[in-house]
């Protein structure tokens, strides 16, 4: 990849009210970069690793644009890409900047998974289909259970 891509995201924390400013970017040189940009703190880099580097990013897309990225070495950095937009380069004039994203828009989280997919990384989907599933195996077991011990109370 020629020309670098760089967006703003925001770092999850354990709840949703934990955030951090973020950026996301694919380097010229095609590697992957994490880094917090918090108001007044000295940018923190996360992540700075070729696609071989991820062992698996999971990609979330019910009622949320989140990417967890899984590294062969270091803790696992979960990524939220909702309200996302091309991230300012630095110095960068605001002409410039309206004119850079004017021309190039903000590539959507599908392009990020077809790219890390295209760079050999390991991608799992989740959707629709697997809440389901889940929502169907709790709905049934609770049914199960609950039949359960309507049959054992009936008995004693």
């Amino acid at each position: 990849m020629n020309t670098p891509v760089r967006v703003t995201a925001q770092t999850m924390g354990a709840t949703v009210f934990n955030t951090k400013n973020a950026t996301l970017e694919w380097t010229p040189d095609g590697r992957i970069r994490i880094v917090e940009v918090e108001p007044g703190q000295q940018p923190a880099v996360l992540l700075d690793t070729p696609p071989p580097g991820l062992r698996q990013v999971s990609n979330h897309t019910v009622n949320q644009s989140m990417l967890v990225f899984k590294p062969q070495a270091g803790p696992t950095i979960k990524l939220s890409l909702l309200g996302s937009m091309i991230a300012p380069e630095p110095n960068e004039s605001a002409d410039s900047y309206a004119r850079r994203t004017a021309m190039s828009g903000v590539p959507p989280q599908s392009w990020w998974v077809q790219t890390l997919r295209a760079s050999g990384v390991k991608v799992v989907d989740w959707g629709w289909g697997k809440s389901f599933a889940i929502a169907g195996g709790i709905v049934g077991a609770v049914i199960v259970i609950s039949l359960l011990v309507a049959a054992l109370s009936g008995a004693f």
